[in-house]
């Protein structure tokens, strides 16, 4: 087992910010991630395990919605999604990438827009059910961006880039995967969002290592990208909460979204290649 003795971005010195769960922080960038390092096999399980089991009951929503795009219909993309996809849709872009496609909920969606789409997706069998689907997604990991040097006009990255072990790999090959001036549109956890909550120093409201193993922030997203070549254009944090009424916390968190004392659950932003 080997552990991260420096940050995983920029090699400065890091502390414990969650001792009891193995969580460092950056003393420079800010990144915040766990310190153990995984082996691609387990990664692969994890996930394996996500889709197939009752392991985690939030993914098998996308199997719901797998469903749903093998019959034609398109699944809700949902308000961060479209907060992307309205930048990335809006000036003259033809080639577009995604990592972690997922069952192709966004793929479906821009294919059916008339893009020309590339996704990856690390799950065989949901890749492959999406190709069924006339979906372009190919199995394998973000390491397939080193086959699409200067390729693409957009990437995205929903909800994945807090699952990468090597995240300076993953951004460099996002990095030239893109053609000059390319964008990179990502959504991520916000930690910040434990603010919301009662003082818990061992809780993340978020899923734990080894499924969410870096952390971000708006301010240590902003620091990572622009050490790894990009611009950070658009940085945004959803402003309200997901409104699940059936949840008491629901209205109590609308309560401080109203005030401005609500720390939103997902970072928005899009970058550009420098």
């Amino acid at each position: 087992m080997q552990y991260y003795n420096s940050c995983k971005i920029c090699n400065a010195a890091i502390q414990p910010i969650i001792p009891q769960k193995k969580i460092y922080i950056c003393s420079n960038c800010n990144l915040i991630f766990y310190q153990q390092q995984l082996e691609k096999e387990e990664v692969s399980a994890v996930y394996k395990k996500l889709y197939h089991s009752d392991f985690d009951v939030a993914y098998h929503v996308y199997i719901s919605q797998q469903q749903q795009i093998l019959k034609g219909i398109q699944p809700i993309l949902g308000y961060n999604k479209n907060v992307i996809l309205k930048q990335i849709t809006k000036h003259k872009t033809s080639h577009i990438a995604e990592i972690g496609a997922g069952v192709g909920i966004v793929g479906k969606y821009l294919t059916d827009k008339g893009f020309d789409y590339t996704g990856i997706e690390l799950e065989q069998s949901i890749a492959e059910q999406a190709k069924a689907a006339g979906i372009n997604i190919q199995p394998g990991s973000y390491e397939k961006l080193r086959d699409y040097p200067d390729t693409f006009d957009a990437l995205l990255a929903f909800e994945v880039i807090e699952h990468i072990d090597d995240l300076k790999l993953c951004l460099q090959l996002i990095h030239k995967a893109l053609k000059a001036n390319g964008k990179f549109g990502f959504t991520v956890p916000n930690f910040n969002k434990r603010k919301n909550y009662a003082n818990d120093p061992e809780k993340l409201y978020q899923p734990n290592p080894p499924v969410h193993i870096n952390f971000f922030t708006k301010e240590n997203i902003s620091s990572i990208l622009n050490l790894c070549g990009f611009k950070v254009t658009y940085l945004k944090i959803r402003p309200f909460p997901d409104l699940n009424l059936r949840k008491k916390l629901t209205y109590l968190h609308l309560l401080k979204a109203m005030f401005g004392m609500y720390e939103g659950s997902t970072i928005v932003g899009l970058a550009v290649k420098q």
